[in-house]
């Protein structure tokens, strides 16, 4: 497959519109007909496809004149130089027909001339001449031969030619200020032979600069006396150029939804992209290449863990302006907030970055739509806090930055892979799969990233026989964390993030129908009541009679437990406490049993006391009793107690109750055989 990087060659090539200026140019080569050396120049920035232009021009004049392409940017030095190209120049000679034979007297004029030039070993060889010299430093013609008596010859056996000879030299811009010098002389003031046509690529700016190291005028005005007729490689219209790049962008995402992988690509940014950033920096085909090289080969070994418009910016200044691509890279701190960052680490990281867009001001519209919470110019747009979900993994989202730079999810990190092959089980009918799936993401450091992925993806994307699996599921999970970690000392969000993850899922779902049964029908869900209360609290978007319905049903099976049930049914002692609002007519009715029993005897009060030590959303068994009972009443009933005749149990309740250090989860496990 040919790299589309390469110059064109044909016609049918040709998507800039080349063909018909090629053409043109290549009549006016045709129709020279002065027999004096003529010099034309194709000029044109690096990449704006000089090499293609004159490929299509030589298509045009190849059977009608000998073409010679030399490149001095390929060859070692100078005395390199002069060889090669009266070698290659000897060459062209030798298929070109003469009036009169090839001589001797040839070979001594080229020996003769290129002593002059290139004062080392010079050899020709082709198929009809074979030569090699020993020339002494700094050798001069002889006094009975001047130089131009030397070209006059040469030029005697050229005139007989009944083709010109079209010489093309390509890349003088790449070369040394020194060798640049050289060719222009080679070619006006050397090898200025008769009916030789000069066509010479460079970019104007390059070498006309590289020449004012050894002119004293301007390099400008020294190649207006070198080249007779300039030429600019024509500037294609934006549609085409910009047609293209789209089409090899498309080319690349196809490819990657080939192999079934999501892309993230913010379609909004991307409007500003096309409306302020292609046009200003996608000048040439050169650039379009470059991004298509470098997007082809990068994009796809990430593409499901970036954002593909951030990707593009990115690559953009990769091949722009690698020292700031690299700046961005070795110094995360400079251009990422979290929003969790205090005040005084936001207004640094926002001086930091007005710092690195003033030393890049060229490209402070990138930056600008790279980073849009730092920015305060023109050039922002409303993506507000970048690195809120992982929805669209920009990178000014500190979870992702690294993706953009490593092409690979390190190991504490959720890939979308990862994600979707877990969100699979999440949608299915099978809990205890999910629950092991999940488990092991949970052992990675990984649950809490696959909840916030799920709140942004499987919630929006979910279809409809899926959302109950993905409810049930949710629920299932809330249970068991907020189970499982009830006496660890180390917090966990997880029980709360699938809590409100079940709530959205539910809301998302808008089924009254399946709302009402998912809380009144205990033998299909087997969800617990403790559980059921947490999701009716935060429950948004049904009709206020269904929702009165549900309450009802939940203030009804509260109303079956009595004092005891409560005080042992720990979550949903915690449930009645925390939503206090929604259950007051259950606490009520709690406080009135509590004033019944506490003074009842010894045993009750202490049965009491214990019972409300340790539970959530209370510190100790005080705070308990106080949401119950005026607290002086217990300090009274205290004091009447004979701690003599109190058990070992009994005195280390008080103890705690008067305020010494809690015990740890393994200490209190005594207090609940």
């Amino acid at each position: 497959m040919k790299n589309s990087s390469f110059p064109i060659n044909a016609h049918d090539e040709d998507r800039l519109g080349f063909s018909s200026f090629a053409k043109r140019v290549a009549q006016g080569i045709l129709n020279y007909e002065q027999q004096e050396a003529f010099v034309i120049s194709i000029e044109g920035k690096w990449g704006s496809g000089k090499t293609s232009l004159v490929n299509l021009i030589e298509n045009e004049i190849q059977e009608e004149v000998e073409v010679m392409r030399f490149n001095p940017w390929l060859v070692a030095d100078l005395h390199q130089v002069v060889k090669l190209f009266f070698d290659e120049l000897i060459t062209v000679l030798s298929r070109t027909s003469f009036d009169v034979k090839w001589n001797e007297q040839i070979k001594k004029d080229i020996k003769t001339l290129v002593s002059v030039i290139a004062p080392e070993n010079v050899s020709v060889s082709t198929g009809m001449l074979s030569a090699t010299w020993k020339l002494k430093p700094k050798s001069s013609p002889s006094k009975t031969q001047s130089l131009e008596a030397i070209k006059k010859s040469i030029n005697g056996y050229l005139q007989g030619l009944k083709r010109k000879i079209v010489i093309i030299i390509d890349d003088i811009d790449r070369l040394t200020d020194k060798e640049t010098e050289f060719i222009f002389r080679l070619v006006k003031g050397i090898a200025d032979f008769d009916n030789v046509i000069y066509l010479l690529l460079y970019d104007k700016e390059i070498v006309a600069r590289s020449l004012e190291t050894f002119k004293k005028e301007s390099g400008e005005k020294y190649l207006e006396k070198i080249v007779q007729y300039p030429l600019c490689v024509p500037k294609p219209h934006n549609v085409t150029l910009h047609g293209v790049l789209h089409e090899k962008l498309d080319a690349i995402l196809a490819r990657v939804k080939e192999d079934r992988r999501k892309v993230f690509f913010d379609k909004y940014k991307w409007e500003h992209v096309i409306r302020d950033i292609v046009p200003k920096y996608i000048l040439t085909m050169r650039d379009v290449y470059l991004l298509e090289g470098t997007l082809s080969f990068e994009y796809p070994i990430i593409a499901q863990d970036v954002n593909f418009t951030d990707f593009f910016l990115l690559s953009l200044l990769k091949i722009k302006n690698n020292r700031l691509y690299s700046e961005i890279r070795d110094d995360f701190s400079q251009c990422v907030v979290s929003p969790s960052w205090n005040l005084l680490d936001k207004d640094k990281i926002k001086k930091e970055f007005e710092t690195m867009t003033q030393r890049h001001l060229v490209f402070g519209n990138v930056l600008n739509l790279l980073f849009p919470m730092l920015d305060s110019s023109e050039f922002a747009y409303g993506q507000g806090f970048s690195n809120k979900d992982h929805g669209d993994k920009y990178l000014a989202d500190p979870y992702y930055f690294e993706n953009y730079f490593a092409f690979s999810v390190s190991d504490d990190k959720l890939s979308y892979g990862e994600f979707r092959e877990t969100e699979k089980l999440f949608q299915g009918d099978d809990f205890e799969v999910f629950k092991q799936a999940f488990l092991h993401l949970y052992e990675a450091k990984k649950g809490a990233f696959f909840i916030e992925m799920a709140n942004k993806i499987t919630l929006i994307h979910s279809k409809k026989e899926e959302q109950k699996n993905t409810f049930y599921n949710a629920i299932k999970m809330h249970e068991y964390f907020r189970v499982k970690n009830k006496d660890s000392t180390i917090e966990t969000p997880l029980d709360s993030l699938f809590l409100h993850f079940s709530k959205k899922m539910l809301s998302n779902m808008n089924n009254e129908e399946f709302m009402v049964a998912f809380f009144t029908d205990n033998v299909k869900s087997a969800t617990p009541l403790w559980v059921k209360m947490d999701i009716f609290v935060i429950m948004e978007g049904y009709e206020e009679e269904a929702k009165q319905r549900v309450h009802q049903y939940l203030k009804e099976k509260l109303a079956l437990l009595d004092f005891w049930a409560f005080l042992k049914e720990e979550e949903i002692f915690r449930s009645v406490l925390v939503n206090r609002e929604e259950f007051q007519e259950k606490l009520d009715q709690i406080k009135e049993e509590f004033k019944k029993l506490i003074f009842k005897d010894k045993e009750t009060f202490f049965a009491i006391v214990k019972g409300g030590m340790y539970k959530e959303s209370i510190s100790n068994s005080k705070e308990f009793c106080k949401l119950m009972i005026d607290l002086k009443e217990i300090e009274t009933y205290i004091e009447s107690l004979d701690e003599d005749l109190l058990t070992e149990e009994e005195n280390e309740l008080l103890q705690l109750w008067k305020g010494q250090p809690k015990q740890r989860p393994h200490e209190r496990k005594r207090f609940f055989k």
